[in-house]
């Protein structure tokens, strides 16, 4: 088994989800950390979600792919924030089914 290298898993891939695109990196395991489940779960989605297209503000305005915006795409738009996870993590799942509620 020849193993890769470190870059070779960090590549970062756009995906579709209706009109919208993200790009999206792995999550690495190695960047699990005894946290709260939410917790993680927004850690997992701030450090995969590396960019985005077609997101636009009440203006038609595209929104910056920055730490405030991803909160509150985190926060208030769960068929989002449950797509970005399973890309990134490949399991389909959503926050409510990992807390489970």
């Amino acid at each position: 088994m020849k193993i890769k290298n470190r870059k070779h898993f960090e590549q970062t891939r756009w995906v579709k989800m209706e009109d919208m695109e993200f790009s999206i990196r792995p999550f690495p395991f190695s960047q699990h950390k005894k946290i709260e489940v939410m917790s993680m779960l927004q850690e997992q989605f701030m450090y995969c979600l590396v960019d985005w297209k077609n997101i636009l503000d009440d203006k038609d305005k595209p929104v910056p792919c920055n730490f405030e915006t991803k909160t509150q795409i985190f926060d208030f738009y769960p068929d989002i924030r449950n797509f970005v996870i399973g890309e990134a993590t490949g399991v389909v799942t959503t926050v409510n089914e990992t807390l489970g509620n």
